[in-house]
Parts: C-alpha cells; sequence; structure tokens
C-alpha cells in the first residue's frame, strides 16, 4: 500500500498587491524521510513557499497538507499548532543574541509550558546531534557563522519536527562549511526527518542523486536529480 506523503502543495497560487504573482499553480509532494532540493534564482518564489507551508502566508489558491491534514484550512490563530510540525533554519540564522546558545535551542520548548527535566535532556540530545555540546553558555556572538548555524538547526530539531525546512541555510557561509552544514542535514534526514530545503547553489545538489523542484518566477519548471 502506498503511503500518504507527509507533505503535499496542491495547485498552490499566491499574487501580492503590487501585482507580482510570486507562486502560480505549483504543486509537488514529499514522502517520510525524503530529501527534496528546491532551486531557483532570487524571486523564483522559494521564501514564498516556505512561509505559506508555515501559515506565515495564505495562498491564494491550493492546498497544503501535512500527513492527513488540510493546514491551508486551519485559522491563523491556530498556526502554532502547525508550526509544531515543522522545523525551520534560516539564511541568517536567527538566533536571540542575549540568550545562551541552550536558552536559544531551550525556547520553543519554554512556550509549550514544558517541564524544565524535559526541556533539559531535549536540548542536551539536539546539540550533540550538531555537535555543540561544549558550547551550551556562549552567546551567538561567540561563534563562528558554521555554529551559530548548527544552532539554529538544533533549535529546529529540538521539537522533534515531521519536516525540516531549510531555506538558504549555507547562504553565508564558506564552501568547506558549507560542506559540514550539508552533512549534518544528511544525518538528520538519516535519522527520519523530512527536508525541504531551498538553494540556488548547484555546488551544493550536484552528485547527491536528491530530487530537485525547479521554480522560476513562481512557477514549478520541473524536476530532475542531482
Amino acid at each position: 500500500m502506498t503511503s500518504v506523503p507527509i507533505l503535499q502543495l496542491k495547485s498552490i497560487s499566491k499574487s501580492y498587491s503590487h501585482g507580482i504573482k510570486a507562486l502560480h499553480n505549483v504543486s509537488f509532494s514529499v514522502s517520510e524521510q525524503e530529501f527534496v532540493y528546491i532551486m531557483g534564482r532570487s524571486g523564483a518564489g522559494k521564501t514564498t513557499l516556505f512561509r505559506i507551508i508555515t501559515k506565515q502566508e495564505e495562498p491564494d489558491e491550493g492546498e497544503v497538507w501535512i500527513e492527513n491534514e488540510r493546514i491551508s484550512s486551519i485559522p491563523q490563530k491556530k498556526k502554532h499548532l502547525v508550526r509544531r510540525k515543522i522545523g525551520v533554519v534560516f539564511q541568517d540564522f536567527n538566533l536571540i543574541d542575549y540568550k545562551t546558545v541552550f536558552a536559544n535551542v531551550a525556547f520553543a520548548l519554554e512556550l509549550r509550558g514544558l517541564s524544565k527535566k524535559y526541556i533539559q535532556k531535549q536540548v542536551e540530545m539536539a546539540l550533540e546531534i550538531v555537535g555543540l555540546s561544549q558550547r551550551t553558555q556562549n552567546y551567538p556572538q561567540m561563534l563562528s557563522g558554521g555554529e551559530q548555524q548548527r544552532v539554529a538547526i538544533a533549535r529546529a530539531i529540538v521539537t522533534k519536527p515531521k519536516i525540516l525546512l531549510a531555506d538558504e541555510p549555507t547562504g553565508n557561509l564558506d564552501y568547506k562549511t558549507s560542506e559540514s552544514i550539508m552533512g549534518l542535514f544528511s544525518k538528520i534526514n538519516q535519522m527520519g526527518t523530512s527536508i525541504v530545503m531551498a538553494t540556488h547553489d548547484l555546488d551544493i545538489v550536484s552528485g547527491t542523486g536528491r530530487r530537485i523542484i525547479i521554480l522560476d518566477h513562481g512557477e514549478k519548471m520541473g524536476e530532475n536529480c542531482g
């Protein structure tokens, strides 16, 4: 029996008031434990797509499904329930400067009112996965760019999301550091998390054998393998 995709986008379209179509009739699905790249130049619609998946924005047309739930029908006041299924990693890290590494990673769990004991355990596990167990009391400004991105990844996976979205996660990193970060994403994927990564960097996707969805001016132009 064919399993239900963990993520489905059905005929997603989005326009803005100035008349530019950010997305037009975009459809694709992602299977459990799949690692998919979304490729396109700046302005192709990658970030808008992620904002719709995470309910930061609503599509003008189309549906988004996560597992068996149509999240595009969930009201905005309950969007936090959707975000519990999704981890997000950004290009510019988005860490809180005045919080330690531990506190940055713990923040999402604290918002849910979970016990200190549970938070301690989950944060320690997440930081061990990304290789920063010895950096818990450091602040972001004390870390290299690669280390800051590892903290951001730990923060994204500490809630044990079904899906991890990564928006140009190596865009601010040098080649060697980017390779290390991509190895970490592969490790997380092998642990069972589906990953959808937006990138315009051919070096990242070449030779991976993973599925690539190509966007151009808001339209899906096709798919191929890296």
